[in-house]
């Protein structure tokens, strides 16, 4: 038997029925045939059970008999002529709220007006369209769909010609069976809170995008530079944040710090773990806005295809569409990827107490961590790891309302003025601002007086929102006395809290010892903030379903080795297997070696120097038989088994991202709208045609998907299922991988390539590939990685790599230049192994470059000549072919002293190189690696 419902799930089941409609409003063929939509959208909400949202909605029978029994009484007193559509008379007003009653009785009461549905489809369209009237005629521009082009708002060089690309009956077959699955989603629900429609909304939101083509569906042909379900999303948040007559706001959060999270980290997993706390924090603190109001109020990033909002549609929806939801059964190692960046934007109704719940969400799962790791070392008490965490994380946010009140009712539009006023007073007092003359054109013009004028102004509010976010910043939060208690020791692993766990602490009769010894090394002294990085495999293993396996820095260096060894001695390998028995040691390595006969071997065992008896009792607490240990090293010599002692760091970021978010690369107006319009604009305001398109949400989200496409499935691609990598993040623009030296140049330029065809031709990113010994500390490494990044962007202006080699004699060595460097960079580590050039020559061109004072480059030219012929063959075109990598150094660098020291050291790393790495493979060229350059020199 039902219970009552309460009134927040009153409100909720509401506020997701009218989020059904909302999305309903407009079917996503809309394109195809404009003048019958309307008719179209109400058969469709008839369908689901919506009929109080149709402007001509079916009468109730009782209601009918009502309104016959009124014409009856009007044409007796002889007012027939006004029983259709004229003003009724005064039982027929007591007859409607009696039909309203009727529909109160059973729970459609709060239907009767779908005027906020409107509303929010005109804010949804001024948001993302320029759109409009012929001036000369004052009548609406006609766009056929036969017409249309899709445009990407982000590339100019993507159009659609939607006329080939899409079939109306295909479409629309696929939409159908979307909606005959919604229909039912209500039957049989008898549970004290309905959640049949927020299923559905759900449902919708997830299972419409994968109707094939619908990104390139447009909302509106006359501007074809969004998507109907971008449209539909807009309308149903917006919707969602003014039904109850509050006002649409906007929330910015973020949480810090970053970097200096995820650099603390002795460990791989620890790295992994770091990235993935912060990213899971995200998640959370959006968590209560996902949940009480829908996944499209987050613009930023945009929640579409990510695995942990899969995994909750998944527990959503399973008492509704078991299987369609088996469609979502996401990949481990998808769910496993850090995709959250530490900041998100959403559009909420104006509600001081939603941004107090959304921080509340973040301190939860704060507190549910804490819990977690306390119950498993065994502690009674969890508040000292709380305290450390809750002081450690800094959150911040800022909540702007986009107008004091709406206009819905008004006869006058003047909801966007506030945004205005204060955009002059905060950012621009003068009227010479490009954004500012494109939002009063859009807000003046008489051609958009039909229009409610409050998503016009949302790219302003974009601006308003950083600032108050900013100005917010700058106010630190207060910092508890716990960096600087000086009573008890220091965290061994950060040095900033006092350490609250040693191993010879944890109690032994603790069910998860054996676990815990091997997590936490015996003179580790750990705080709350690093036991719970540690520990926090054991947490994504029991409450995520992501088992950790992360390979080590010696298995990451040894790959090369694993790689040409494909067929080696079984009973070699079960000797190392015995000793990893033996120190209880489990061993992961990369996805791409899984089928490889060494795939169970750590690294640092296929290493002589590791095969020590001391240092195994010392690290491990073991005993190990000299004997064994001098015959397995016997075995290594045997078949020449010596990996490399270096592996890479690979970092990469896109650049200029904040400009992106800006709205900096968006296409001009006249390139982002159909030519009617263009020229319907050039009569009225010419100048405004070839200014940036203003920021939206449409291009909030596109944007977003792209990074998010990129960062789950292409970064995964090239450098897990390519290049023998690890990624232990990828957070849109950003990545964070380990790789095997052999393959890592390889890789880093697979990767730009990727992210420029997933995001725009515009699009640019830099790399940092940091080379160092496995044993370097890893929390050095990462910070090295890190600058090397920075290099890349800073010092070669970015659209660049930066390569820095720290070998473990401390000698370091940096190069970098712009991408069609990479190419050349291998082909010379291919003369240098092959011996077509000699080793010496590298050398004495770094001698030479440190001797010489001056910066003649036609001096360092022809002595560059001359070292060459004498050190080497004397091939002329590998000569010419060093001599023009020179001239690219010249061009890219535009500084003839750092010039000539980057390219010798371009020289020494590439001879360094030669000799460390294994598997040659990716030294042979294949087209579909370099698009320029790739056989110049040596196949050729």
């Amino acid at each position: 038997m039902s219970q009552e419902k309460s009134k927040e799930e009153k409100s909720k089941e509401k506020r997701f029925r009218g989020k059904v409609a909302a999305f309903l409003h407009d079917p996503i063929y809309k394109a195809f045939d404009i003048r019958g939509h309307k008719k179209e959208a109400e058969r469709i909400m008839e369908k689901v059970g919506l009929v109080e949202y149709i402007e001509n909605k079916p009468k109730a029978p009782d209601t009918v008999g009502h309104e016959k029994e009124a014409e009856s009484k009007q044409e007796e007193v002889g007012l027939g002529e006004y029983i259709e559509n004229k003003p009724k008379a005064p039982d027929i007003v007591e007859h409607e709220k009696e039909a309203k009653n009727k529909q109160e009785e059973v729970g459609l009461g709060e239907y009767t007006e779908n005027k906020f549905i409107d509303y929010a489809d005109h804010i949804a369209s001024a948001m993302s369209r320029i759109v409009v009237k012929d001036f000369s005629n004052n009548e609406q521009i006609k766009v056929d769909f036969k017409d249309t082009e899709f445009i990407d708002i982000l590339d100019e060089n993507k159009k659609i010609n939607i006329k080939h690309y899409f079939s109306k009956e295909k479409v629309k077959e696929d939409y159908e069976k979307i909606i005959d699955t919604v229909k039912d989603f209500n039957k049989d629900k008898q549970d004290k809170y309905d959640a049949a429609y927020e299923a559905a909304y759900w449902f919708l939101w997830r299972f419409v995008p994968l109707i094939d083509g619908i990104e390139y569906l447009p909302a509106d042909t006359r501007a074809p530079n969004h998507s109907i379900y971008d449209h539909l999303v807009q309308t149903s948040a917006v919707y969602a944040c003014i039904t109850d007559n509050k006002v649409p706001a906007f929330l910015l959060f973020t949480i810090n710090p970053v970097q200096d999270f995820i650099k603390v980290a002795r460990k791989t997993s620890d790295l992994w773990s770091g990235s993935y706390i912060l990213s899971y924090l995200t998640f959370k603190a959006m968590e209560f806005i996902i949940d009480e109001y829908g996944p499209d109020h987050i613009i930023y990033p945009n929640l579409l295809f990510q695995p942990l909002v899969d995994k909750k549609i998944i527990e959503k929806l399973k008492d509704y569409v078991k299987d369609d939801v088996n469609k979502l059964q996401y990949n481990e190692e998808k769910l496993m990827i850090a995709n959250f960046p530490n900041r998100f934007l959403a559009i909420i109704p104006f509600d001081v107490n939603i941004a107090s719940k959304v921080e509340e969400s973040f301190k939860n799962a704060i507190h549910e961590l804490s819990e977690f790791i306390s119950q498993k070392l065994g502690f009674t008490s969890y508040e000292k790891i709380e305290e450390h965490l809750l002081s450690y994380f800094q959150i911040y946010w800022a909540i702007l309302p986009w107008t004091d009140e709406l206009d819905i009712n008004s006869e006058t539009k003047t909801s966007h003025e506030k945004a205005i006023q204060d955009y002059r007073f905060l950012v621009s007092l003068s009227n010479d601002n490009e954004l500012l003359e494109i939002v009063k054109f859009l807000t003046e013009n008489p051609a958009y007086k039909t229009t409610t004028k409050l998503g016009s102004v949302y790219s302003l509010l974009l601006v308003l929102v950083e600032k108050l976010l900013a100005a917010r910043k700058s106010f630190r939060n207060p910092i508890k006395n716990l960096f600087y208690e000086s009573d008890e020791r220091k965290c061994t692993l950060c040095g900033e809290f006092n350490a609250i766990i040693k191993i010879q602490d944890l109690c032994k009769e603790n069910r998860n010892y054996r676990s815990l010894i091997n997590l936490i090394q015996e003179n580790e002294h750990l705080c709350g903030v690093c036991i719970t990085k540690r520990l926090f495999p054991l947490f994504a293993d029991e409450k995520l379903g992501i088992k950790l396996k992360f390979p080590s820095t010696s298995e990451m260096a040894s790959i090369g080795t694993k790689i040409i060894n494909q067929n080696i001695d079984p009973d070699f390998i079960k000797k190392i297997q015995e000793i990893q028995q033996k120190i209880n040691q489990n061993s992961f390595s990369v996805p791409k070696l899984k089928c490889n006969p060494l795939f169970n071997i750590d690294g640092q065992w296929l290493i002589k120097e590791n095969y020590d008896k001391k240092r195994i009792k010392r690290e491990y607490g073991v005993e190990v038989d000299e004997d064994k240990l001098k015959e397995i090293k016997g075995d290594l010599e045997k078949y020449q088994i010596n990996p490399s002692r270096y592996y890479a760091i690979l970092m990469m970021d896109g650049d200029r991202i904040g400009k992106w978010l800006k709205g900096e690369f968006n296409l001009t107006i006249e390139q982002s709208i159909h030519l009617k319009v263009v020229e319907a604009i050039r009569k009225i305001c010419p100048d405004i045609i070839y200014k940036k398109h203003p920021n939206s949400p449409s291009i909030h989200q596109l944007f977003s998907r792209r990074l998010s496409h990129f960062a789950l499935e292409e970064v995964k691609k090239v450098v897990e299922d390519e290049f023998y990598g690890k990624v232990v993040y990828a957070g849109g623009d950003d990545v964070l991988a380990l790789l095997p030296i052999d393959s890592v140049f390889a890789c880093a330029y697979k990767l730009q390539e990727s992210f420029k065809s997933t995001l725009s031709s515009k699009a640019t990113a830099s790399t940092g590939i940091t080379i160092v010994h496995y044993k370097y500390p890893l929390y050095l490494a990462i910070e090295e990685a890190r600058l090397t990044e920075k290099l890349a962007k800073n010092e070669f202006n970015g659209n660049s790599f930066c390569i820095k080699v720290i070998k473990n004699s401390g000698e370091i060595r940096i190069t970098g230049g712009k991408w069609r460097l990479i190419p050349r960079l291998l082909n010379i580590i291919k003369m240098f192994r092959e011996g077509e050039v000699s080793s010496r020559f590298a050398y004495k061109i770094l001698q030479l470059v440190e001797e010489q004072i001056e910066c003649d480059t036609c001096l360092f030219n022809i002595e560059l000549k001359r070292i060459f012929y004498n050190s080497s063959k004397g091939d002329k075109s590998n000569f010419d072919y060093i001599k023009s990598t020179f001239d690219f150094f010249l061009e890219d660098i535009k500084d003839n002293r750092k010039s000539m020291v980057y390219f010798a050291n371009f020289l020494v790393i590439a001879r360094f190189l030669a000799s460390e790495i294994r598997a040659d493979d990716f030294l042979k060229f294949d087209e579909s690696y370099f698009k320029e350059d790739y056989k110049v020199g040596v196949e050729g």
